[in-house]
């Protein structure tokens, strides 16, 4: 029983040895000298109540190991125990409701140091039907590259990050799709074989100025992108530098005459950090069919091409 050194002292006192000696006790008595809490540990053990037990919550991470007596020497030997700990880790996700971004393999040696293996995805993924097949395969492309040290004798799966899980309706009569046919899917997995930094994407920018709107970031930064701002028609392919045109007759030209379709937008920015630009911006047509995007500068009325329509 747990019971305090007063208590102790108590029953001591009053000559209780056994508790075969406190059954005969009647319970008013009793609770008068040692209160409720007493009374119902006793109950708890003849059995006439039910243990209160503590209340369990389960830890806000996940984490859990796979040891071998014999060290895996090939990295196609991990695959089926991380596949286990993927099945565990899809009903964490499933109990929890939660949802995961990126998840941490740690492989341990005799005697070398600890590697670890960090797979970022471009989307949260939760616990379904396919789960563990489909990041099977995202770790299967992860470690296929990487060369082993020195036999594994320990393999950790941990994830330290979970988001609460989005419930959406779907259609009932809308034909199901697997995740592995998202454009997200296929990210993952060029980013599970190439690496984290391989795969790039473009997010705007603050700024008018065309070649300052957008600027390179990892594709897995997405989810932390602004607002874009609301421009005109761009063309998605922008010189590194506008490029001189010739002119005849005021006229741009361009391996033959070029006919202004669309414009001017008048782009005037960048006074705050000294590299101002003021430009008339035109949408012009070429001969051969081709759209390009060309400015002409405000004071010196000079014509420059700065990019190309597909």
């Amino acid at each position: 029983m747990d019971i305090n050194a007063t208590q102790k002292e108590k029953l001591t006192g009053m000559g209780f040895k056994a508790l075969g000696d406190l059954f005969k006790i009647p319970e008013a008595a009793l609770h008068k000298r040692f209160g409720e809490r007493f009374i119902q540990q006793l109950r708890e053990i003849k059995g006439e109540a039910i243990p209160t037990l503590p209340k369990f919550t389960l830890p806000d991470k996940f984490s859990s190991t796979a040891s071998f007596i014999e060290g895996l020497e090939l990295v196609e030997q991990l695959i089926f125990p991380l596949q286990r700990l993927l099945s565990e880790l899809g009903n964490y996700l499933l109990v929890r409701q939660k949802t995961f971004r990126q998840l941490k393999i740690t492989l341990s040696f005799r005697e070398q140091k600890n590697e670890t293996l960090h797979l970022g995805l471009s989307q949260n993924r939760q616990a379904h039907r396919t789960f563990v097949k489909e990041m099977t395969t995202l770790l299967r492309l992860k470690i296929n590259n990487h060369t082993l040290q020195a036999p594994v004798i320990l393999l950790s799966l941990d994830v330290q990050y979970f988001f609460p899980l989005q419930q959406q309706s779907d259609d009932l009569f809308a034909p199901q799709k697997s995740s592995t046919e998202s454009p997200e899917a296929l990210l993952d997995q060029l980013q599970a074989r190439l690496g984290p930094h391989a795969l790039q994407g473009m997010q705007s920018q603050e700024d008018h100025r065309p070649e300052r709107a957008f600027s390179l970031q990892d594709v897995n930064l997405s989810q932390h992108q602004t607002t874009p701002l609301l421009l005109p028609e761009r063309p998605l392919w922008l010189l590194n530098e506008p490029r001189p045109l010739i002119t005849i007759d005021h006229q741009p030209r361009m391996n033959g005459p070029i006919k202004l379709l669309k414009g001017p937008e008048r782009i005037a920015s960048g006074w705050w950090d000294h590299k101002p630009i003021q430009r008339d911006y035109f949408i012009a047509s070429h001969q051969n069919g081709a759209l390009y995007w060309v400015f002409q500068t405000v004071e010196e009325k000079n014509w420059y091409l700065h990019g190309m329509f597909s």
